[in-house]
């Protein structure tokens, strides 16, 4: 048991366009508000100031020896869309008595990879963060060797790639940074984690079954053929909803009826890639008899679902020791940069969410994830 006036976080953030000096401000109001030095650094670095990142990692472990620190490059770090564009932000934790483990994964196929997963996860009880690389890790497949060997502990964390600059990937892991793979950092007994889930889409038309696929394309459902199917259902779309579809499209995969996701329960979000007379492209695989429902990216359905989020989570996220998001860029609310400046909120926005879902560690997208952290 970790006593909660031992136990102590805080996040601060900077819009300095150079990432060393935003590092130096950042330090100095750190060391004001914790009194010590830090046993635990999440630093997150937006992609602009990617190039600085190998120098940076190396001034917070020279700044702060004996810290953990772990972090990544963000597509972004900014809550709205015409804001001064933010550069860096850290959450800096004092841990007393809660072990810190890190575990740097080059690539699932090597047994050694998954050898030191196994290893560094044994005795870790309240929770991992995982920030990996899509381009040349699996990270589903990360997340269902985690939720199999390591005790079912919570994993949070994000995607790292930039879509628009896929060679801006940096993974921070101490004095070091990685271009490719997973960073996963795990965290001793000591500390609770609650998750939270909310949704950036809105439903559009029936649920439907598929009936046919390979991997990832949808040849039929239950309703016809895949591309019938979803021309009829844009011709039942309000005009409002038919000018949105090219760039708000996406498809919910079910995963259990009485799930706790907030706004879209059950489903997690997947890109399409196509649509045309072949069938449904997705981004990832679907399963015949699969239940899927096509989805809009809605802001005001995000903005209403984060605002009851705040309103009746409020308490919880004033009590908690620590708060980190990981949301999907653009995902935008008006009440965001109050939430974050009140209850001293660290994460990152990205391309890619990964939070618990029906008892599992699940990969979501336009959603917005939250750990909040207390002394147990």
């Amino acid at each position: 048991m970790v006593p909660c006036r031992l136990l102590r976080f805080c996040s601060a953030t900077s819009t300095s366009p150079d990432a060393l000096a935003a590092w130096a401000e950042l330090r100095e109001r750190l060391d004001a508000r914790l009194g010590r030095a830090p046993d635990l650094l999440f630093v997150f670095v937006a992609v602009e100031c990617a190039g600085e990142a190998n120098q940076l990692a190396r001034h917070a472990v020279a700044s702060f020896p004996a810290c953990t620190v772990v972090g990544c490059v963000a597509p972004s770090l900014t809550p709205k869309p015409g804001q001064p564009r933010v550069t860096m932000s850290v959450t800096a934790a004092v841990l007393p008595g809660i072990e810190r483990r890190i575990v740097c994964i080059e690539d699932m196929t090597q047994s050694r990879s998954l050898a030191d997963l196994e290893r560094v996860g044994s005795g870790v009880a309240s929770g991992w963060f995982l920030f990996s690389d899509p381009r040349t890790v699996d990270t589903e497949a990360v997340l269902r060797f985690m939720d199999a060997r390591l005790g079912g502990a919570s994993v949070m964390g994000c995607l790292v790639t930039d879509i628009q600059r896929p060679a801006a990937t940096v993974l921070i892991s101490g004095g070091q940074i990685y271009e490719r793979g997973a960073v996963a950092l795990g965290l001793g007994p000591g500390l609770t984690m609650e998750t939270k889930v909310l949704s950036g889409c809105r439903p559009i038309g029936e649920p439907l079954i598929v009936m046919d696929a390979e991997d990832n394309l949808i040849r039929a459902f239950d309703q016809g053929e895949a591309s019938q199917v979803v021309k009829r259902m844009v011709e039942g779309l309000s005009p409002q909803d038919r000018a949105r579809l090219s760039t708000s499209l996406c498809l919910g995969l079910q995963l259990a009826n009485d799930s706790k996701v907030t706004g879209t329960p059950g489903f997690v979000m997947r890109s399409l890639l196509s649509i045309d007379g072949k069938g449904v492209a997705v981004v990832s695989s679907v399963r015949p008899l699969q239940v899927v429902q096509f989805h809009l990216r809605d802001d005001q359905h995000f903005a209403d679902s984060f605002n009851e989020f705040v309103t009746a989570s409020g308490g919880a996220l004033a009590s908690a020791d620590g708060l980190l998001h990981f949301t999907s860029s653009g995902l935008v609310s008006p009440v965001w940069e109050d939430v974050l400046t009140k209850f001293q909120v660290g994460g990152c926005f990205c391309n890619g969410e990964i939070a618990p879902l029906e008892g599992h560690s699940r990969l979501h997208g336009l959603t917005s994830t939250w750990a909040l952290l207390r002394a147990a």
